[in-house]
Parts: C-alpha cells; structure tokens; sequence
C-alpha cells in the first residue's frame, strides 16, 4: 500500500527534489544578461594597449598581408598598378613584375617611382591590403616613406619597420611622440610633434646627457586630428554599463503576488481485505 501511495505523490513532495528547488529559483533569477554583457566588455578592453592592436600600422608590422613587395612604378591603370624590378621584402615571393590590383590607383605620383605594397594572394591575383606608399628608394635600409594612407607617426613608424628589415616592429604611442621599443625594453623616439615634449628613457639620458632628438622630417607635421587610440572601447563600456544598470532595475522591481495555487490532494485509496499493510 505504501508503494501504492508513493507512486501517486508528485514528484515536487519527494524528499531531495524539494530540497532543490531554492538553488533552482536562484539560478533561473540570476540577472543573465547584465553578466553576459559585463562579461563581453571586460574581454573586449582586456586586449588594449597605448596603440590600438587592430589599426593598419599594427597589421602591416605583424604580417597581416601574404607578402610586402618594393618596385618601381611602370603603369597605372583605372583599377590596377603594374610594377617592375619587383622583390618581397616579407612574405611570399614575387616575380620581377606584378600587377597589383587597387580601388586607388595612385595616378599623381610619376611613373618610375620606388612604391612599396602590402599584398594578398587572390586566385591568380595580387590585391592591395593595407596600403601603397611612395619611397625615395628601393633600397629597404636607407629608403624614406613619402607619401602613403597612414597618418605621420605611423608611417614614421612603418619606415623604421622597413628600415630594420622587420626587426623593429613594437612602437608606443605617448602625446603625440612615437617610440620604437628595443630589445633591452629602452625606449627610442623616432617622432614628435612640434610643441610636445621629448621622451627619453634614464639609460639614454645618462649616455648623452640630452634629450634624444626627434626626426628632423617630421618636426613640421602638422597634427591629425583623429581620436585616440582605443577611444570607442570607452564609450562601449559606458553604454554596456547604462545598459546593465537598467536591466537590473527591471529585474528588481516589485512584482504583483502570485494568485494561491490549491494544496495538491491525494485520494484514498482503497484497501483490499486480503493485503497488509506494512506499519
């Protein structure tokens, strides 16, 4: 009979479930979402350095393009650039010409000038990726970047990138100045804006006694007026923050009661005469 009962008893009355269902109630009411976002903007601010890690400097100095090729410029078309004496300085190798299809071509800049590519590998094509830029030479130790898409700083940075044929390729970026990072950790500034103080590291100090000087080519670059480096990620957080507070707010506002629900009733059952009962 006993066992006759229990198969009756919903399972909300047995013993270890009920003990169960607060843990049950506290997870299901946890505020999910705010955790998830919090959770997305902590990974995304996690990464951010002075420089932003995803910007084309960064990508053009960490090998992000299948090959960096120099060569001279021998024709321009509406959506391609044809260049000769071609070699790679980093990546795949190229033939001695390669035609280089780009969304810009640049048609003011004359025909024999030393240019520089980043490059993908499509199909049977190459595509520019990161940028074209306008060298002095062909020559990767002494050549100077004159002219290209990144911004002053960076492309002075990308020209010592080049200069050390890949060596240097972590810069840090202080109000307005630009660091190459050594291999001792040192420190060297390879430009400045006008008017913004010099950085110098104590080991560079002591060795000179002066401050270390700029780039002379750069000293009359003008300022750009882009934002800093890494600008959206704050105003991402402070919107993901906006958001979590008020989610939390709707979850704890108050609620009407819950209508009573009837008390479960368990039917008698009834007792044969030949069947005991286990007491």
């Amino acid at each position: 009979m006993v066992d006759r009962f229990k198969n009756h008893v919903p399972k909300q009355a047995q013993g270890p479930i009920m003990r169960c269902l607060p843990v049950k109630r506290a997870v299901r009411n946890l505020p999910a979402t705010p955790i998830l976002l919090a959770i997305l903007v902590w990974s995304l601010a996690g990464p951010v350095s002075p420089a932003l890690a995803a910007d084309a400097l960064w990508r053009l100095t960490h090998g992000d393009q299948d090959a960096l090729v120099v060569g001279k410029l021998i024709a321009v078309e509406e959506d391609e650039i044809t260049l000769g004496s071609a070699r790679s300085l980093a990546g795949l190798p190229v033939t001695a010409e390669i035609c280089i299809k780009t969304p810009r071509p640049p048609t003011s800049w004359p025909l024999d000038s030393d240019l520089i590519a980043s490059i993908n590998h499509t199909g049977s094509d190459f595509v520019e990726r990161w940028g074209i830029f306008l060298a002095s030479s062909d020559d990767p130790a002494t050549l100077t970047i004159l002219d290209g898409p990144l911004a002053h700083g960076d492309q002075a940075a990308f020209q010592r990138y080049i200069n050390s044929e890949g060596r240097d390729s972590e810069f840090t970026f202080i109000e307005g100045n630009v660091c190459a990072r050594n291999a001792d950790g040192s420190l060297e500034l390879i430009y400045s804006l006008p008017n913004t103080p010099s950085l110098t590291t104590p080991t560079e100090e002591a060795a000179s006694g002066e401050p270390v000087p700029g780039d002379a080519s750069s000293q009359d670059a003008a300022p750009q007026d882009t934002p800093p480096a890494g600008w959206n990620l704050g105003y991402l957080a402070g919107a993901a923050a906006v958001l979590i507070v008020i989610l939390i707010l709707f979850r704890l506002r108050p609620r009407p009661p819950r209508r009573p629900t009837a008390r479960p009733h368990f039917p008698d059952f009834p007792q044969d005469e030949n069947e005991e009962v286990d007491v």
